[in-house]
């Protein structure tokens, strides 16, 4: 059984012990090839790392125990490794990063005589996609990319440690800010001929981020006895340290794979493999506690479907898992808060018909007024007339509103609710009133505060009175 550590450190760097030198190489932006004098100024990669197809790491051939950080930043940048002229996999050892951010791209292409350039082996330490994207694709349509590997079968090869605390293959791996990994063809924790190196840990962790493994489904190699998007391996006996494997969900984020779906493998005591031809769901990778939460799982109890949603079908193409981690209920624009804008676009989502489930808030099925009240009186803990949404229901609503001058106004369907439609009918007037007086919610205290003597009738009527006057002196006026 894979054993989860919950060890989440940015980097393995922080291990070493013994000062080693890092050197930052970084694509000088535009559209190119991998092998183009676009490197620090004009340089080959090669000349940099002392390798054409990535990166040696600890074991740089250029610069001995010197680790190379390769950063590929800027929407102009757009980087692809042609492995058909190569003719090599591409290939980055631990003591590397590498680091695809603010909109770059980064991709494999592979051609379709398969012979080598299928693999892309990322021993690497630190694979940051931080508003990048790396993509994988076969040279021939449906054919694939062969298999993206974390923690590949030469771990021990890929090593080349200097005098380091750390003694095992350590990969972590970070989608964030909208990040991609995009692959046709398997994407890989561990590989079928692992070779124990004192164990491999390989934490993936997503934050606003997205893998997409749909798009090709050709096997990585025909003597490979495993055949899947997303494989999970541990080719390792009891007696060594076993693999740490983590897909860790911190923020919103998802994962799709295609009909051949996600396969959990493991040789048993003969040897034999064992789960090849099971694919698994996303739940079984919870339970196994290899899908993570925020470092929770089914191991630890936590309830698949309070962190989860599942779209599309086992064993079918498109199906989809989709964290709620660091989401805000409510958040229909996705900005981290609720505000008026949204439920602005719930109003309109309401309008319009239809049962999106993002906007069926209260869970009944439907989209209709009652999600509108359930979003304003238990997401954003408010009352209905609240129109600046800062938690109470008062005679500073009315002010706001007003001083906008839509009520009642000559111009169908123009108000927000902000500018006072609390009943979801893009206009302000008189049923705006209606519906938030009927509500009760008007000078009540903010949710949760100490309850407060509640002003008499007279004074809140003539208080309105004041103000729609106010407001038909203006429309006269006008």
């Amino acid at each position: 059984m894979i054993c989860i550590k919950q060890s989440f450190s940015l980097l393995v760097l922080l291990m070493i012990s013994t000062p080693v030198l890092a050197i930052d190489i970084v694509w000088d932006g535009g559209e190119g090839s991998w092998e183009d004098l676009n490197w620090n100024g004009g340089n080959e990669i090669i000349e940099l790392t002392g390798v054409l197809d990535g990166s040696d790491g600890w074991g740089s051939t250029v610069n001995e125990d010197e680790m190379e950080n390769i950063i590929i930043s800027g929407a102009d940048s757009v980087v692809t490794y042609h492995a058909d002229d190569f003719q090599k996999d591409f290939e980055m050892f631990q003591g590397s990063t590498l680091t695809i951010s603010n909109g770059a791209v980064w991709t494999q292409s592979a051609n379709d005589d398969w012979t080598e350039n299928r693999w892309t082996e990322l021993d690497l330490s630190v694979l940051t996609l931080d508003g990048g994207t790396l993509r994988r694709v076969g040279a021939v349509a449906d054919e694939g990319g062969g298999a993206l590997i974390f923690g590949s079968w030469q771990g021990n090869d890929r090593f080349n440690e200097p005098e380091s605390e750390l003694d095992y293959q350590q990969t972590h791996v970070f989608i964030t800010n909208g990040g991609r990994l995009e692959n046709e063809g398997e994407l890989w924790f561990g590989a079928w001929a692992d070779v124990a190196a004192n164990g491999t840990e390989v934490i993936l962790t997503i934050d606003d981020g997205m893998i997409d493994l749909t798009g090709g489904d050709m096997p990585a190699a025909t003597e490979a006895p495993i055949s899947a998007d997303l494989v999970f391996t541990n080719h390792y006996t009891e007696e060594v340290d076993q693999p740490t494997y983590a897909i860790n969900f911190t923020g919103p984020g998802s994962i799709t794979v295609d009909e051949s779906g996600i396969v959990f493998a493991y040789v048993d005591e003969d040897g034999v493999w064992e789960g090849i031809d099971d694919p698994i769901t996303y739940e079984a990778l919870w339970d196994r506690g290899v899908l993570q939460s925020n470092g929770k799982s089914g191991v630890d109890g936590a309830d698949f479907s309070a962190h989860f949603s599942v779209t599309g079908q086992l064993g079918a193409d498109d199906y989809t898992l989709t964290s709620n981690a660091g989401v805000v209920p409510g958040d229909f624009d996705n900005d981290g808060v609720l505000t008026a804008a949204d439920m602005d676009l719930l109003t309109i989502k309401v309008l319009s018909g239809g049962d999106d489930v993002t906007f069926d808030v209260n869970s009944d099925g439907v989209v209709n007024q009652d999600d509108r009240i359930f979003w304003i009186e238990e997401l954003a803990n408010s009352y209905v007339g609240d129109s600046n949404l800062d938690g109470v229901f008062d005679s500073g609503d009315f002010v706001a509103v007003f001083t906008i001058g839509k009520y009642e106004d000559a111009v169908e369907g123009n108000s927000t609710w902000g500018d006072g439609d609390w009943n979801g009918d893009l206009d302000f007037n008189s049923g705006d009133f209606v519906i938030a007086f009927t509500a009760g919610g008007f000078e009540l205290p903010p949710k949760g505060a100490a309850v407060n003597a509640v002003p008499e009738p007279s004074g809140v009527l003539l208080s309105l009175i004041g103000l729609f006057a106010v407001a038909w002196v203006r429309r006269r006026a006008s």
